[in-house]
């Protein structure tokens, strides 16, 4: 049995764009004869994750001047999402056969 957790955060462009991941996850290996040489297992992750868009960092051709990028110049480009949040379920089966000198992994 295996149980594990991570969280991730991150920003790019600075700080532009920033990225939030929340994951759980569980795992269960058994065998399936007596030996042990065949296994199959079994696991469930679920996902949270929340993306934020920063617009008031970002620059558009519109605000490009003689001096560089301009921000006192409003870009009047529409703004259609800041952020979003979602969850994602990943699911996984495996099966395996383990001998002396060989095996494999499906």
């Amino acid at each position: 049995m295996g149980v594990g957790a991570y969280l991730l955060s991150d920003a790019s462009n600075n700080g532009l764009l920033k990225n939030n991941y929340f994951s759980v996850g569980a795992a269960y290996n058994m065998a399936i004869d007596q030996d042990g040489r065949y296994m199959i297992g079994l696991g469930l992750q679920g996902v949270y994750a929340n993306r934020l868009i920063d617009y008031g960092k970002t620059r558009f051709e519109s605000q490009f001047g003689s001096m560089g990028f301009q921000r006192a110049i409003p870009s009047d480009d529409p703004v259609s999402l800041k952020t979003k949040r979602y969850w994602d379920v990943n699911v996984g089966v495996q099966f395996s056969q383990n001998e002396d000198s060989w095996g494999y992994y499906v």
